[in-house]
């Protein structure tokens, strides 16, 4: 009933909730078939209800309700006698339906306001909340950490999610959140991890007979992407094939699955291959306005005529990706790297300034840290090495402001502080000295982590 539905009660709590709630005493609720004295035992958790007291206790209360003419719903047996179990149970499966809102809506305070009522309640009853519903709730937490780029607690809530799945013998869950332990790996850079667990994933799928045509066509998907990431293409471009042939696709996955085999063929250094499949995909995206792909394509366009040394169409096509007005916020970041890149390359050092600092600051927005350090290692690698003087100050202060600040350090970051003394050994001792000092301590940091 409604007066209980958001709390866990026993049968003598709910009891006295109801009477408080009516303004009764426990001898208004009495009768023939029940004592005030064993209400009062009810209550004081000294004695246990049984059905037949719950259904004396149950009628006693109506009467009252109706002999008082309150407006209140009635009370049923079966109210009073619901176990803590059954009722933690329902107010998870409330809760999870709140964390999959937030899962769209992407507000991080009322998540985290969220996840401590969620953990509460899992701390004080943990042996009587469903393992299934533990399953969801650590599969939510770990996307939804995901969503905010925190992947060491993404990682562990996937690996959360994949011990309860395992008890509650949920295949598909524990399928789909190898799934979500794959993006994370994608992102730290663990590329034959990647490779063991779609396998692995794959084998739990066959094994035991799973019919979900969304999961197989995750796993196939990342199967390719995996071989794709160990630099086995044409295993990638085989198990993209098996997509293709084996199931309706909707626009975007078609165009997801043409733009990683043209990828391929562009690391295979078969250019009018990859130049044909990125020209095809950009008209099928075009017709139903599917930006993200777009931008993708004219992205790895303008890469592909990097490579073929046609600069000027390079640059045309890293222009066109950066005009697009793109939703997908993590697209709009690699696109700015890698234009920023092809820009480093053709030493187009105009472009570089002009939007280097932009493409950190989104960056730094989206709270990626990932693609945050590579576009400062890449930028201040290009200063140092093309001696822009007037930038190398800027793009290494930034590199503190971001990423040092918070302990963020790689052997190629503490590298970029060392050039950086080199170049102003001769003239800035000062500056020398600053940047010297910043190498050591960085060192420091990247001991203690």
């Amino acid at each position: 009933m409604k007066v209980f539905e958001d709390e866990i009660l026993s049968p003598g709590e709910k009891i006295r909730k109801l009477r408080i709630l009516l303004g009764a005493t426990q001898a208004d609720i009495a009768g023939e078939d029940v004592t005030r004295n064993l209400i009062s035992e009810l209550e004081r958790h000294k004695n246990k209800l049984s059905l037949k007291t719950a259904k004396a206790i149950a009628t006693n209360i109506n009467n009252y309700v109706i002999k008082n003419n309150i407006d209140f719903e009635r009370v049923s047996d079966e109210d009073l006698l619901e176990d803590s179990k059954v009722q933690v149970n329902k107010v998870i499966k409330k809760l999870i339906k709140k964390l999959d809102n937030i899962k769209l809506t992407q507000k991080y305070n009322e998540f985290v306001n969220l996840k401590d009522e969620i953990d509460d309640l899992i701390c004080k009853y943990e042996t009587l909340i469903d393992p299934e519903f533990k399953c969801n709730i650590y599969k939510l937490y770990s996307d939804i950490y995901f969503q905010f780029h925190e992947l060491e607690k993404s990682e562990i809530y996937a690996l959360k999610c994949y011990d309860e799945a395992l008890i509650s013998n949920n295949n598909l869950i524990l399928v789909d959140v190898l799934m979500t332990r794959i993006k994370i790996l994608w992102r730290t850079n663990r590329e034959r991890e990647i490779v063991i667990l779609a396998k692995y994933a794959l084998y739990i799928y066959e094994i035991n007979k799973l019919k979900d045509a969304l999961i197989i066509k995750k796993i196939y998907y990342n199967m390719a992407l995996a071989y794709k990431t160990i630099k086995e293409q044409q295993t990638c471009i085989y198990w993209l094939e098996k997509l293709e042939q084996n199931f309706m696709l909707e626009n975007k996955e078609y165009c997801d699955i043409k733009i990683l085999k043209a990828n391929c063929y562009l690391e295979l250094l078969e250019y009018n291959k990859a130049e044909k499949l990125y020209l095809e995909t950009l008209e099928l995206a075009k017709k139903v306005n599917n930006i993200t792909a777009i931008t993708k394509i004219y992205k790895n366009l303008a890469f592909s005529y990097y490579k073929l040394n046609d600069y000027s169409k390079a640059i045309e096509y890293a222009n066109i990706a950066l005009d697009i007005k793109n939703n997908d916020e993590e697209e709009n970041i690699l696109t700015f790297y890698y234009a920023i890149s092809i820009y480093r390359k053709t030493e187009s050092t105009d472009l570089v300034i002009k939007n280097y600092e932009k493409a950190i600051l989104r960056a730094r927005n989206y709270k990626n840290d990932y693609i945050l350090l590579k576009l400062i290692k890449r930028v201040s690698n290009y200063f140092i090495d093309y001696n822009v003087t007037s930038e190398i100050d800027n793009i290494l202060k930034l590199a503190d402001k971001y990423l040092i600040n918070r302990k963020i350090v790689d052997i190629e970051l503490i590298c970029i502080f060392y050039k950086a003394t080199t170049l102003y050994a001769t003239y800035d001792l000062k500056k020398y000295n600053y940047y010297k000092e910043k190498a050591f301590a960085l060192e420091n940091i990247l001991k203690n982590k």
